[in-house]
């Protein structure tokens, strides 16, 4: 990870050290290259507008100038094909919900939120109406990015959250359509954030901003996995910094719902990671736990060693196996009871449990010949 492009992200003053850093070329590219890796380039063409524009060559100016103007009118397309899909589900009688990168370009009605790169779009839709949505996206030229035999997309699309991918020609990015936010509904419900929804277009809306945040921290933190993996794209803790430095975010509401739900580490966490990297001031009532600040500077230590990031992320794959999330969001698809949950969820484990204790000594036997003693060879 590149401080520098953390320090010049951050929205506060820059401090003088900043600017006699930029002052080396080697140290600008390296920036820039960082930024590019983390599809921030937008982002860190508004923070050179804003404080560097002395510091950095009109070449490199230029650079980051013309990235920007291409993600606007690539947000600019993605919202109106946002809008061409709300039109479509409004003549069906129902709404849709942007998420992520679209919420934020249907609020920047001007600038199309031009600082936030999108890979795909993901929209959410109410569970009854989960159904209509291939038929829609069909009418309106959209077909699965990676077909595959119609027997096993069913079979897919029962048990997951979200369609397949779905694009159509000349489309710049993918559509995904969600039934929950992920893997675990009851972090942030379908039904709350519909029954909060602000309406933006026709058929098109928006979640409350607390909402909002606290799916990206969701999405971030959870879906992925970047809690245990201690690793996860830059760009998604300047997504949430972006939601915390927010005037209009009712953070009272934030905090009783993640009490609520038990994701309020998670949220300590993001916090904690915002305030370390760009410079962030805490909330009310958000102040980090000493819990949260010691993970994220284990966080940081891993990005610098890669024997630790190899170490979480092997850790994390065999304790996502552990946790059986398909299965349990299948459970909760199916409407289970706590005690037929509990059985599933223990008959899958015993199932994966052979392979898990084979890939838990597996990581165990590399760790240990990765350790400084193992790899030093004996005195003669």
């Amino acid at each position: 990870m590149n401080r520098l492009l953390c320090e010049i992200l951050a929205s506060a003053a820059p401090k003088p050290e900043i600017r006699e850093a930029l002052h080396d070329l080697k140290a600008v590219d390296a920036v820039i290259r960082s930024a590019a890796r983390e599809q921030l380039l937008p982002a860190l063409h508004e923070a050179v507008v804003r404080h560097f524009s002395a510091e950095i060559s009109k070449l490199d100016r230029m650079v980051l100038a013309v990235a920007h103007e291409n993600n606007r009118r690539r947000n600019r397309m993605i919202r109106d094909l946002l809008v061409e899909i709300g039109l479509a589900a409004q003549h069906r009688g129902f709404d849709l919900i942007a998420l992520k990168g679209g919420h934020w370009i249907l609020e920047d009605t001007e600038g199309f939120a031009p600082w936030r790169w999108m890979l795909d779009v993901d929209i959410l839709v109410e569970p009854e109406n989960y159904d209509q949505m291939p038929e829609l996206l069909a009418g309106l030229g959209y077909a699965p990015a990676s077909p595959r035999p119609q027997l096993f997309r069913q079979r897919r699309e029962r048990g997951h959250y979200h369609l397949p991918p779905h694009t159509r020609s000349g489309l710049p990015t993918f559509i995904e359509v969600h039934r929950h936010a992920g893997w675990r509904p009851d972090l942030m419900p379908t039904e709350l954030m519909f029954a909060q929804r602000r309406v933006v277009a026709p058929g098109l809306a928006v979640a409350q901003p607390w909402c909002a945040a606290g799916h990206a921290i969701v999405h971030w933190l959870i879906q992925h996995d970047a809690l245990r993996r201690r690793e996860g794209p830059l760009r998604a803790v300047f997504d949430v910094a972006r939601h915390l430095e927010r005037s209009d975010i009712d953070f009272d509401q934030l905090i009783w719902h993640a009490e609520r739900v038990g994701m309020r580490p998670e949220i300590d966490v993001a916090v904690a990671f915002t305030i370390e990297l760009f410079g962030v001031q805490a909330p009310a009532g958000l102040t980090p736990s000493k819990a949260a600040c010691r993970h994220v500077a284990r966080c940081l230590a891993a990005r610098h060693s890669p024997k630790r990031a190899w170490i979480a992320r092997e850790r994390a794959g065999v304790l996502a196996m552990w946790d059986c999330k398909r299965s349990m969001y299948r459970c909760y698809l199916r409407n289970y009871g706590p005690v037929r949950t509990l059985a599933t969820l223990w008959s899958n484990r015993l199932i994966r449990a052979p392979l898990m204790i084979v890939r838990a000594f597996q990581v165990i036997a590399i760790t240990i010949a990765k350790l400084p003693f193992a790899s030093k060879a004996p005195a003669p």
